[in-house]
Formats: C-alpha cells, structure tokens, sequence
C-alpha cells in the first residue's frame, strides 16, 4: 500500500512538469477541434436536409440543432474524445515519468513504433 502512495504522490507533484503540460494542452486543443469539426458538419449536414425538405427557414434551424448537438455531445462524450486523444500521447507522458522517476528503466527504453 506504501508504494502506491508514494507513486501517487510523485505523480501528483509532476503535474506541473513542462512536458505533461505540454501533453495536456495538445490534448485539449485536439478535443476541442474534433468538436469544432463535428459542430460544423452538423451544421452543413442539418442545414441541407432541412432546407432541402422545404423549410424556408432551415438553415437556422439546422445551427441552432448543431450547437445543441454539439453541447449535448461534448458534454456526454468530452472525457472519452479525450482520452482517446492523449493515447497518441502517452509515450511522452511514460517518457517524462522515467526521465524524472526512473532514469535507469530510461536509459533501457526504446521506442515502441
């Protein structure tokens, strides 16, 4: 029980090592960009099948749906983006840990492709 308290904390006073700070924006900026990306082809989408089924007004309709949407979504499935996201990044995280932690487990790293 001692050693996972005292990674626990070593991680926890890492949280402001440059390098997972750096993770953490990138991480961030990503997610939100996939929403943006899913906010604007909602819009598109939405807009062309209301419009299209004769609405004259479907083109609002269809951006007032899409930021629903994407709120909705973004609420529901932020964390999961997210995650997803900082998996492509998890070597520099593992990296960072055994630079500052481990530095012999580094020396004997290699890097997985």
């Amino acid at each position: 029980m001692t050693a996972i308290l005292s990674a626990f904390a070593k991680s926890i006073a890492q949280l402001r090592d440059p390098a997972i700070l750096r993770v953490l924006v990138k991480t961030i900026a990503i997610t939100l960009a996939i929403f943006a990306m899913i906010a604007v082809a909602a819009w598109y989408g939405l807009s062309a099948v209301l419009t299209d089924n004769g609405l004259a007004f479907g083109s609002e309709l269809g951006a007032i749906l899409a930021v629903v949407l994407t709120i909705a979504g973004g609420w529901l499935l932020f964390r999961i983006v997210a995650l997803m996201v900082v998996q492509f990044f998890a070597d520099e995280i593992v990296e960072s840990v055994e630079r500052r932690h481990y530095p012999t487990a580094l020396r004997n790293a290699r890097p997985i492709g």
